[in-house]
């Protein structure tokens, strides 16, 4: 990999990296596009999410679809949270 800056993208929860060279950049969209929901961006982040849970929470994934694993353990943690809040 490049040392280069990246940028985020994807404004509902900044998951999506887009690297600075452009057969990178290229790459990036073409797995972004697979997530895509039309219905918008929160089934877009939840097909994100479940594809990264069938992928078993798999780092080597978040690193193959540019996705930062950093966001979705936080969004792993809160829904624990709230799984455990509905549990009481």
């Amino acid at each position: 990999m490049e040392a280069c800056d990246y940028c985020v993208c994807n404004s509902a929860a900044k998951i999506i990296r887009i690297f600075c060279a452009q057969d990178k950049q290229q790459l990036a969209d073409q797995k972004k596009a697979k997530f895509h929901q039309p219905e918008g961006d929160h089934l877009t982040l939840l097909a994100v999410y479940n594809s990264w849970k069938n992928n078993k929470f798999s780092n080597p994934w978040c690193y193959e679809n540019f996705v930062q694993i950093r966001t979705l353990k936080r969004a792993q943690d809160v829904r624990k949270q709230m799984l455990g809040i509905m549990d009481r």
